[in-house]
Parts: structure tokens; C-alpha cells; sequence
């Protein structure tokens, strides 16, 4: 009786083991797909759907915050530049707090790209390296005032797979 319930309770910690591993293999096939060498683009589009149109003009100013770096087969972000040893933690991207606290501690003169946002309120970023961008609207469109600063990704998990061509609106 003795020796069922010992093959019963080997069997339970093995197939607990074999649960563990299979839940980890989706986030390390992702890992593992990234080409960290590759370049990306980010495709901004500004709309005011309360009116139906188009936020024409004003500027964009991208920052990359952070590069996307690999260690041990784990993804992370290195604060780069004009953030590097700023102390802000980027455990939880969707904090929406987050955005504002890398603006605010921006020093004055941070390099950026700015581009100005075309007629029908598109820009677009091309050629990136991967990492953590932070995206201000250093002018506002006419008779709007200014998006909220936001943070994105790039590449961007998305249904098991990095996308290298990011939209955001």
C-alpha cells in the first residue's frame, strides 16, 4: 500500500513539473525569437474622435529611454543617454504614471528626433534601435492642447510574436 501511494505522490510532483516547464516554454519561445540587432519603426497617429478629424500639425518628440538588453536568456531594459541613472523603476510599463515621472526627470537639452505631424496627423519614426521610447508632444496641433507624453515598446509582444513596425494612435 505503502509503495502505491509513493509512486502516486512521484507521479503528482512530476507532472507538477512538467506544468511549470510547459507554462514557461510561450514566454521563452518569445524571447528567444527577439533579433535584438534589428532595426524598428514607430507610426504615430494623433485623432480627435470626438470631432472625426485629424490633429494636423504641431511636433512629436521621440526619446529612446532604454535599450532592450538579453542575459541569460531574460529581456530587460538599460536606461540609455540622457536617462541613465535617472532612478526610476520600469517594472510596470502600463503605469500611466510612468511617462511623467521620465519627463520630469528629463534634464534640460535631452537629445531627442522630432518630426512634425502631417495632414492627416500621422508620424512617423523609422530606423530605431530596440529599446524604450518616451513620445512628448513638444508642440500641440492647433486649437488642441498638448497628448499626454506616453511610453512604447519596441519591438511589442503581440499574440505570441515581436512586432517590429509599432502603431500607436
Amino acid at each position: 500500500m505503502k509503495s502505491i501511494d509513493l509512486r502516486h505522490r512521484l507521479a503528482a510532483v512530476l507532472l507538477a513539473m512538467c506544468l511549470v516547464v510547459c507554462c514557461a516554454l510561450p514566454a521563452f519561445a518569445t524571447s528567444a525569437n527577439i533579433v535584438l540587432g534589428r532595426l524598428g519603426s514607430l507610426h504615430v497617429r494623433l485623432y480627435d474622435t470626438h470631432n472625426d478629424v485629424p490633429l494636423r500639425g504641431g511636433e512629436l518628440t521621440l526619446y529612446q529611454v532604454a535599450s532592450v538588453k538579453r542575459t541569460n536568456g531574460n529581456l530587460y531594459f538599460d536606461y540609455t543617454g540622457d536617462f541613465t541613472g535617472c532612478g526610476v523603476v520600469l517594472g510596470d510599463l502600463s503605469d500611466s504614471t510612468l511617462a511623467d515621472q521620465l519627463l520630469e526627470y528629463m534634464p534640460q537639452g535631452a537629445r531627442g528626433t522630432t518630426k512634425t505631424v502631417d495632414a492627416d496627423g500621422n508620424v512617423t519614426f523609422e530606423d530605431l534601435e530596440l529599446g524604450l521610447y518616451l513620445i512628448v508632444q513638444s508642440k500641440a496641433s492647433n486649437g488642441y492642447a498638448p497628448i499626454k507624453p506616453f511610453l512604447v515598446s519596441l519591438p511589442m509582444a503581440e499574440n505570441g510574436k515581436w512586432n517590429y513596425e509599432v502603431d500607436a494612435s
